[in-house]
């Protein structure tokens, strides 16, 4: 797996009073796209919120788009990561 693009949306207007700095697309392999990801200043340092809804009784959040093992968390993760240094 390889991500072959990380697009990352910064506007601090909207984000100063927020944990998040910013919104995240990224496409693996030149052939599938993932929106909506969140990169979170947590306690702990950046991570990243894949994106998810609310269920069909709105009591709780389902994940749309994930990392299905650490392997590809944490590629995923440094790729962001990275492109947000520069």
């Amino acid at each position: 797996m390889e991500i072959t693009n990380v697009r990352i949306t910064k506007n601090s207007s909207i984000l100063k009073d927020s944990k998040i700095r910013g919104f995240v697309s990224i496409t693996i392999d030149n052939a599938i796209a993932v929106n909506g990801i969140r990169l979170i200043e947590g306690k702990k340092g950046m991570f990243l919120s894949f994106p998810d809804r609310k269920n069909k009784n709105g009591n709780e959040y389902v994940d749309i788009a994930f990392p299905i093992n650490n392997e590809a968390r944490n590629a995923i993760t440094e790729a962001v990561l990275n492109a947000y240094k520069e």
